[in-house]
């Protein structure tokens, strides 16, 4: 249990880091939003900040793709809603680009 523990500047350290990751991200959808970057680009290679997104979020900020493509795109290649970027198999990767192409 004492490993549970923390210190108060180990939490402080944990907000900043998670405060971080979530501004990043913001600006990661902005730039999907605004055509800055490709969600294809981001798999292909994804920051360390993305690694523990799930891609069911990082679908859903893609343009043109809303809710319902999202849960097609992910049933048809088998991915679990919680799968992360870091998560997803070599071969789920691939279906996600080849489902993404021309988006």
């Amino acid at each position: 249990m004492n490993n549970l523990i923390r210190t108060h500047d180990q939490r402080l350290l944990a907000l900043r880091k998670a405060n971080d990751i979530r501004t990043s991200r913001a600006i990661i959808k902005r730039g999907l939003r605004d055509g800055l970057v490709t969600t294809s680009e981001l798999l292909v290679h994804p920051p360390e900040y993305l690694q523990t997104m799930r891609i069911e979020s990082l679908l859903r900020a893609t343009p043109k793709i809303g809710p319902i493509t999202t849960v097609k795109i992910m049933r048809q290649i088998q991915i679990s809603p919680s799968k992360t970027v870091a998560g997803v198999s070599p071969r789920q990767r691939e279906a996600l680009l080849f489902a993404l192409r021309g988006r």
